[in-house]
């Protein structure tokens, strides 16, 4: 069974499916990473940048007293490729010991 993560994350590429002609091309993907720890967040942002992310906010978040990453990469959301990153991101946040908070992907629809 799959868990209530990668299920929102298969209903947000059905919704893409819909809404896009191609829903394989390249777009911007983010990636949200919390902490009650500013310098897991930090060691987080650094791998992210390792494997080619670029940082979009690390520091503490507005809407709550946790600190808040957010890496983004531009990239093809083939389901298969968000599974994986979702279950290498999943044990990255394990491993420094914050929190996997899922993925957003921006969509532009053209028109008024």
């Amino acid at each position: 069974m799959n868990s209530p993560k990668t299920q929102a994350g298969d209903a947000a590429l059905d919704i893409l499916k819909n809404l896009e002609p191609d829903p394989l091309k390249k777009r911007p993907v983010t990636f949200w990473f919390y902490s009650d720890f500013e310098e897991n967040l930090y060691r987080a942002a650094h791998a992210l940048q390792q494997e080619g992310y670029e940082i979009v906010c690390c520091g503490k978040s507005g809407a709550s007293d946790e600190f808040l990453l957010i890496g983004e990469k531009v990239l093809s959301p083939a389901p298969e490729l968000i599974e994986h990153l979702f279950f290498h991101f999943e044990e990255l946040a394990e491993n420094l010991g914050i929190t996997f908070d899922g993925w957003e992907i921006r969509i532009e629809l053209d028109g008024p």
